[in-house]
């Protein structure tokens, strides 16, 4: 699995992207984009994606 956040950009907006699956043959994939009005309405969705990537993360140093 791979989590990627892409921004803001020059107006706020912002891009989540899950890839699930190996990194070589992803088997899904979803984009989200979120303007900067909706990122800030989204109380704890950054630090919920950090928690999950951190998560990624140590899986991956602890080989799973």
């Amino acid at each position: 699995m791979d989590l990627r956040v892409t921004g803001p950009d020059r107006k706020g907006r912002r891009t989540v992207e899950i890839v699930a699956g190996s990194p070589e043959a992803p088997a899904a994939q979803r984009t989200w984009h979120h303007s900067a009005e909706e990122w800030q309405r989204a109380q704890g969705l950054e630090a919920l994606l950090e928690a999950v990537r951190a998560g990624i993360a140590s899986a991956r140093e602890h080989g799973a």
